[in-house]
């Protein structure tokens, strides 16, 4: 049965491979011809994108930032943060999050909060934390 525990009145909230960025041409895209705000531990890199669709995501958890299952626990709580809230504030626009050392050691809500601290200062005033 689909739609299962989906309210039809909140949209779309999947969040297929049409959300995410994939291809390195489209991280150095983003690299390139972005713009960046940083934090404590995280930075954010974003771009408009040339055809306007929907948000699409690109996370970049390096080595150094810890062991395989603290990266893994880092990108799902970022990916969860983006799908349910932080996504539909930037339509348009393609997000990459560089994790810095010391990010998997925040809870989800200081995660959210950094998120949200980051989406505020690059320009997407929807973005309270």
């Amino acid at each position: 049965m689909d739609g299962v525990g989906q309210n039809p009145a909140e949209g779309d909230r999947s969040f297929g491979k049409s959300r995410h960025l994939r291809l390195n041409a489209d991280f150095q895209w983003v690299y390139k011809k972005g713009r960046r705000v940083s934090a404590l531990t995280l930075t954010l890199v974003w771009k408009r994108q040339e055809i306007p669709g929907p948000a699409r995501l690109g996370l970049s958890v390096s080595r150094k930032v810890g062991k395989a299952h603290d990266r893994n626990l880092l990108k799902r709580r970022l990916r969860e943060i983006f799908r349910l809230e932080a996504g539909p504030l930037a339509p348009g626009h393609d997000l990459v999050f560089v994790a810095k050392p010391g990010s998997p050691l925040l809870s989800y809500q200081a995660l959210r909060l950094e998120v949200f601290s980051l989406l505020k200062r690059a320009g997407f005033p929807q973005a309270l934390a």
